[in-house]
């Protein structure tokens, strides 16, 4: 069997395309960890960092993986950014925004992801981690049944709370570009997000041929904290993980995060495609 993995870090963007080169603390050391989990597990694994994490880059990673990956095949693929909400114009998503996320040169929005992950073949198993705030769906829009099943009682977290109940101790930064600067960013290079939003519009109620898990470190509506050496979605899972000694599933290791993390950032499982269930119940992250 074959497994490669990808390995997205961003502690910055293009000032040029942004505003602002939107600095975070630790996004480049998570995508390192995961890039040596991976590794340790015998992954072909392959890193994108700052300015490399473009549209592009991980565009064509992706076409190369699933030209290759063959049934019984893994790819992982983990990023740690911002991540963002841009208004939906095709009217798949239930509260008219898209889940991006924030790579170097533009966002890419979870309708474009979902047409690359349509590209692999059945039987390949494809595992999503994000570490980026608004993360919770961002493999692709909803479904009217997945609009049913959204918990309307989730929260953003509170940057006001004490800092203790979320288990950090310096001031919180989250994974999330502004409102004020997504907005402008959209307006500043409105061309070009209109003409990906209807390239990927086509993609909208395919059904993936891989099984394809995404383990997210929030929900839709909430943020990401940045954490201290990695973000705090990051950290947990490096804990559970516990240097390869977790012997669980991927639903194992979503219920320890679930139990472990707070109500303002809760993470999410979500399952898309074929034999989900047999992914799901397989020992995390090994080949």
């Amino acid at each position: 069997m074959t497994a490669i993995s990808l390995h997205l870090g961003l502690n910055h963007v293009s000032p040029s395309h942004y505003g602002s080169d939107q600095p975070l603390l630790n996004p480049v050391n998570d995508a390192q960890a995961m890039h040596n989990l991976a590794t340790g597990l015998g992954y072909q694994s392959s890193m994108l960092l700052d300015s490399d994490a473009t549209v592009l880059g991980l565009s064509t990673a992706l076409a190369q993986a699933s030209d290759v990956l063959q049934p019984d095949d893994t790819f992982l693929l983990t990023y740690a950014g911002h991540g963002s909400q841009m208004f939906d114009q095709t009217g798949d998503e239930p509260d008219s925004l898209d889940e991006t996320w924030c790579l170097y040169d533009r966002m890419i929005l979870d309708d474009e992801l979902f047409g690359l992950y349509a590209r692999f073949r059945q039987g390949v198993r494809v595992v999503v981690v994000s570490d980026s705030c608004h993360s919770g769906t961002v493999a692709r829009a909803l479904s009217l049944d997945d609009i049913k099943a959204l918990d309307p009682e989730v929260a953003y977290p509170d940057p006001r709370d004490p800092l203790t109940e979320i288990g950090l101790e310096s001031p919180l930064r989250f994974r999330s570009l502004s409102n004020v600067f997504s907005r402008s960013t959209y307006l500043a290079n409105k061309q070009q997000y209109d003409e990906a939003k209807v390239l990927s519009a086509a993609v909208s109620g395919m059904e993936l041929q891989c099984s394809l898990l995404l383990l997210a470190a929030c929900q839709d509506n909430q943020l990401a904290s940045d954490g201290e050496g990695n973000g705090y979605f990051t950290s947990w899972l490096l804990h559970f993980w516990n240097e390869g000694a977790f012997a669980g599933s991927y639903t194992d290791i979503f219920n320890q995060l679930n139990a472990a993390m707070p109500r303002r950032q809760k993470p999410n499982l979500l399952p898309l495609g074929r034999d989900t269930d047999a992914l799901q119940s397989r020992r995390a992250f090994i080949i």
